[in-house]
């Protein structure tokens, strides 16, 4: 997000701040100078394009980890092969844990593995902890509506509960501006498909992301979405430059 940081570094020109001040906004923004180096990706004529400020240490890499919302996450979800060490945690768990009334599947976007291997942790949750109440995940609304609504209703019966969607925004604008990935359309469908599947939605939104330039798009844009989207739970986060 250069130019966002750009946008921000510039900002700062217009404000009364002491020179310390001003600098520890600077290492906050933490704009960077590097370079794109692309990466065979195993058994496939893919490339994994990275963005590293040191490539120097390019020869010491030893794994990678792509953000949810990369394309290829949802092209090869079916090969993502850790199952064993999910039902690992979850017999550790058993193990020291007497009573477990929630449990939160960790990742930026579980919702986009296979349903098969959804199923079989959540089935695993069910025989080794009847006492639990809540299954939750994060999930993307583009994740969502790449599921049929047959394959989000034997989710919700195999014991899913709730699924967490970072939306940010409700303005297209600024939706692109930080580089989202998804549209305010498919946001708003996405949540509503997982209502209508009988899994709940939480929605965050950011308050303070547009700046002082779309503030008011982006409260008004947001208002109409939440309105639209009707989730079940919507936060609001608060971003301060200090």
């Amino acid at each position: 997000i250069t130019e966002y940081a750009d946008k921000l570094l510039e900002g700062l020109d217009g404000v009364d701040y002491l020179p310390n001040i001003k600098l520890q906004q600077v290492n906050w923004i933490g704009k960077s100078t590097g370079a794109f180096v692309n990466f065979s990706i195993k058994d496939t004529d893919e490339k994994l394009e990275i963005y590293t400020t040191r490539p120097d240490t390019l020869f010491g890499v030893t794994f990678m980890v792509m953000a949810p919302e990369h394309p290829l996450i949802d092209k090869y979800a079916s090969k993502i092969g850790n199952m064993d060490e999910v039902l690992e945690d979850l017999a550790w768990a058993r193990q020291h844990y007497q009573k477990v009334q929630r449990i939160f599947l960790c990742d930026g976007d579980a919702l986009c593995l296979a349903n098969h291997k959804l199923l079989t942790i959540l089935d695993y949750i069910k025989e080794n902890f009847p006492e639990c109440e809540r299954v939750t995940t994060y999930g993307r609304a583009t994740a969502a509506l790449a599921k049929t609504d047959e394959a989000l209703r034997e989710l919700k019966e195999h014991g899913l509960t709730m699924v967490y969607i970072g939306a940010e925004s409700g303005s297209q604008k600024v939706l692109d501006m930080v580089k989202k990935g998804e549209t305010r359309e498919e946001l708003i469908e996405g949540t509503k498909k997982l209502e209508a599947a009988g899994i709940q939605t939480s929605v965050t939104f950011i308050s303070g992301l547009a700046g002082t330039e779309l503030w008011e798009e982006h409260a008004i844009e947001t208002g109409k979405m939440i309105t639209e989207m009707n989730a079940s739970y919507v936060s609001l986060l608060t971003l301060m430059l200090q």
